[in-house]
Parts: structure tokens; C-alpha cells; sequence
């Protein structure tokens, strides 16, 4: 143990369980099934529990609150309460419950004391609450257990991991035959792209580890980049030291990620992705002028964008963004305007936490030749599922995550550091508007795995700028490995 109290055998062995969690949550499709998420799930919280032990007092007490209360507005959705009091609160649960679930209907009916909660069907509700309290441990362990060097090593993890899905992806686009590794038929849907059941969630994943790992490679410029001119023989030479091998890593990463989400052709998926480049450019854009390396970095991110875009091929994006898909927007539309019916009758209340898919089977007007699990919005899905009850908290903890975020980078200007770690919460905040925007239109993050890399990015970016750091001697062992 070292000066600082860190056991560096402890936290690697915590970055390794954290890093083989988002790799089973991305490589088992997603962890849409049970026998994927629910250990899934029994990792997230033990990664986050001992992320908190890691942690030594260090805990971030209002975000723990802002979680806390949003827990207890799903609980009050779970609380049993009479059937007259439930018709008084809730009318529309009352009517919903009346038709959906029979022996419920013959109670009320026989004149019988009744309980019910306000959630629809408080079984789903308990899953959502089970996630969230997971999610949450984690986003709480992870923002208080990351060291400078921890994190480091955690983005190079996730660029590798991101690396390794689009090689698959890419690969499988060639020589798919209908089963995902070759011998998985996915069960529904039949758009899939790497392990992803369908290519919109596999694009979601990469939107938030793609400006992750893009961020990282912007601080790694300034870091390892040579403060003077080279030959062409050293130039050749310095990417065999360390700093140049991660470099050309993360490079390679960055592109392989990029060139995977825009072969998706996920329309939603490449126009977030635009978005996130043209936030990334601005916050390069606007740096402070004695950042010499600003430049660089500009010519760095918009050669790696062309060499995207060249092999992607820019006739088939632009072919696919010509396409109009009538049926699809019209059919979004109609989705969602059943849905705005659901939320005035559960306005205050809302049908419980996960509860759409059943809430919707007496609501559904839209494409009336298939069942519809998902609005295809998760922020209109959410304020229908939550209402006032839960949708109050959450904005409430959307607004500290926010607060938390200006706060760190107020902390970097302060000091005066915007090296990697800087550059890594930059990518990461973009990663979580990349996907917000794209959730406008999907619900990638109702897949397990994504969610658990949204818990991570959410960490990164409210961890305290100035994380704790290894022993000088501990640091200079490992400064080689980590940049």
C-alpha cells in the first residue's frame, strides 16, 4: 500500500472486473436476454459496491442523494394501496388493471379487500428498480474509485473493446448468413449488426465509446506528441516508444469504431455521430490560444473523419440518408401520439417504471398489425412510465449530473489542466449528448449493455478533476504504460 492508502493489485483487479462487465454486456447481445443481464446486473452493483470501497470517504454525498430519491419515487410506484384509494389516485391504473389482470377485476368486483400498486404491472417495475439501483451503485463506485491512471487504463480498455465489436461488426456485414457469430438466430428482429440484434443499439454503443476513446486520443496528443520537429526516420522511430504505440492504438480504434457505426447506415446512429464532431471541432476550436497542439488536433480529427468516410463510402451514406422511409417516421409519429395519451391519463403517477408494454396494450392505435414494446422516444417513454412521481427526481438528478460536470470542468480551468484527463471527460460528456439526442428517435439504452457503458461515462464525467494519484514512485513505475 502506498502513500495514499491505494492498493494498485486492488484497483486493477476492480478495472479488470469493470472492463469484463462491459465486455459481457456489449458481447452477449447486448444482454437483452435474462441468462445475459441478470448476471449483469449482480455485476453492476458489485463493481460499484467496490468501487465505493475503493473509494475511502470519498463518496459524492448530493449525487448519492439525487439517486437515493429517485428510488424512492419507483418505490412509492411499487407501494400496495387499496383499490378505492388506487381509483382515487389513479384512475386510469384502476381502469387499466380492471381490464388487463382478470382476477384483480372479480375481486374489486366481489366486493373484497384489494391492494394494488400504482405501477400496472409491478413485477417489470421491480426489474427497472433492480437495474437502476445497479446502474446507480455503479456510476457512484466508478466516479469515486477512478485514479488518474485508473482511468486512463479504463479508456484504453474500452477502445480496445470497441475495436474488437467493430471488427466484428464489420466482418459479420460481409459474410452475414442470418445468425449472429454465425450460429445465433436472433429471436426477434432481423436487423442485427455485430453481436447487436439490431443495428440502432449497436450504434448506440459506439456513440458513446467512440467520442470516449476520441476524447482520449486528443489528450493524448498534447501528452506524447514530440515538442519538436522529427524526420521522417524518427517520426518512424517514435511510434515504437510507448506513447506512440498508444497512440497509433487509439487511432486505430477511433477509425475501425467510426468506419462500424457508419456501416450500420443507423440514420439515427451517423447523425448523432455528426453531432458529436461537430462538438468535438468547437470544444477543440475554442481553446485557449497558447494550446499549440490546437491545430494539430484539428488536422488530427478531420483526417481520421476522411479516412472514415472514404472507406465507409459516402454514395451509400448519402443513398441511405436519401431514402424516405414514410412508414418508419409516420409510424414513430403515430407511436408516440398514443403515447402522449397514455401520459395525460398518468400524468401525475405515470404507469410505472418499465411498465410501457403492458400499459400500451390499451392504448396502441398505431400500426395496428404488430405489437408495439417501445415508443421509440425513451424520454417520452420515460415521463409516461414515470409521470410527475418519478419524472420530477430524475430531472431534478439531471440537473445536479449537469451541475456536476460545469463544476469539473471549472475545476480543470482552475488548475489549469487540460491534458488527457481533461480531454477523456470532454469525450465522455459527448458520448452522453450523442446518445440523448439519439434516444429522441430509439431506445438503445433500454439495452442492458449500453446502459451499463452510459453508468461509466456518466462516472467519468463527474469524477473530481483532480482524482487521486499514485505515489510518485508507483507513478514513474507506470508512467511508461499509461502516458
Amino acid at each position: 500500500m502506498n502513500s495514499l492508502g491505494e492498493r494498485p493489485g486492488i484497483n486493477t483487479a476492480w478495472l479488470v472486473a469493470l472492463v469484463l462487465t462491459l465486455a459481457w454486456g456489449a458481447l452477449a447481445f447486448g444482454a437483452v436476454y435474462p441468462w445475459a443481464y441478470r448476471p449483469l446486473l449482480l455485476a453492476t452493483a458489485v463493481c460499484g459496491f467496490w468501487g465505493l470501497l475503493q473509494a475511502g470517504g470519498r463518496i459524492q454525498w448530493k449525487l448519492a442523494a439525487g439517486l437515493v430519491a429517485v428510488f424512492v419515487a419507483i418505490l412509492l410506484q411499487l407501494l400496495p394501496l387499496r383499490w378505492q384509494l388506487l381509483e382515487a389516485v389513479s384512475p386510469a391504473a384502476q381502469a387499466v388493471l380492471m381490464q388487463y389482470d382478470l382476477t384483480y377485476r372479480l375481486s374489486v368486483m366481489s366486493g373484497a379487500e384489494v391492494y394494488h400498486s400504482l405501477s400496472v404491472h409491478p413485477d417489470q417495475t421491480e426489474m427497472a428498480l433492480s437495474f437502476l439501483v445497479g446502474l446507480g451503485l455503479l456510476v457512484l463506485g466508478t466516479a469515486s474509485g477512478l485514479s488518474r491512471s485508473g482511468l486512463r487504463r479504463l479508456v484504453v480498455s474500452v477502445a480496445v473493446l470497441g475495436a474488437a465489436l467493430a471488427v466484428i461488426g464489420i466482418v459479420q456485414k460481409a459474410v452475414y448468413t442470418g445468425r449472429i457469430y454465425g450460429f445465433w438466430m436472433p429471436l426477434e428482429g432481423r436487423n442485427p449488426f455485430g453481436p447487436f440484434v439490431n443495428r440502432n443499439h449497436f450504434a448506440g454503443w459506439m456513440l458513446m465509446a467512440l467520442p470516449l476513446t476520441m476524447g482520449h486520443l486528443l489528450g493524448l496528443l498534447s501528452h506524447t506528441l514530440p515538442r519538436h520537429r522529427l524526420s521522417l526516420r524518427e517520426r518512424f522511430v517514435w511510434l515504437s516508444t510507448p506513447g506512440g504505440s498508444k497512440l497509433v492504438l487509439v487511432s486505430f480504434a477511433v477509425v475501425a469504431m467510426g468506419l462500424s457505426l457508419v456501416l450500420t447506415l443507423s440514420r439515427s446512429g451517423v447523425g448523432a455521430f455528426a453531432l458529436a464532431l461537430v462538438v468535438t471541432m468547437a470544444m477543440i476550436a475554442r481553446g485557449r490560444p497558447s494550446q499549440t497542439r490546437r491545430p494539430v488536433r484539428l488536422a488530427y480529427v478531420a483526417g481520421l473523419v476522411a479516412t472514415i468516410v472514404s472507406w465507409a463510402g459516402i454514395d451509400g451514406v448519402a443513398a441511405r440518408f436519401a431514402q424516405t422511409d414514410s412508414a418508419s417516421i409516420s409510424g414513430r409519429v403515430e407511436i408516440w401520439r398514443d403515447t402522449l395519451s397514455m401520459l395525460r391519463d398518468f400524468l401525475w403517477t405515470g404507469t410505472g417504471l418499465g411498465t410501457f408494454s403492458t400499459a400500451n396494450l390499451f392504448y396502441q392505435q398505431a400500426i395496428p398489425d404488430k405489437y408495439v414494446s417501445a415508443v421509440h422516444n425513451d424520454w417520452l417513454q420515460l415521463a409516461a412510465e414515470g409521470g410527475v412521481l418519478v419524472g420530477l427526481p430524475i430531472l431534478v438528478l439531471l440537473v445536479m449530473l449537469v451541475r456536476e460536470m460545469r463544476l469539473r470542468f471549472a475545476e480543470h480551468a482552475r488548475r489549469g489542466d487540460f491534458g488527457v484527463t481533461y480531454w477523456t471527460r470532454v469525450g465522455a460528456v459527448t458520448g452522453l449528448l450523442a446518445i440523448g439526442v439519439q434516444e429522441v428517435v430509439e431506445f438503445s439504452l433500454q439495452m442492458p449493455g449500453n446502459a451499463v457503458l452510459f453508468a461509466v461515462l456518466c462516472a467519468i464525467a463527474v469524477a473530481p478533476a483532480g482524482m487521486r494519484r499514485r505515489s510518485s514512485a508507483s507513478l514513474s513505475s507506470t508512467s511508461s504504460s499509461v502516458g
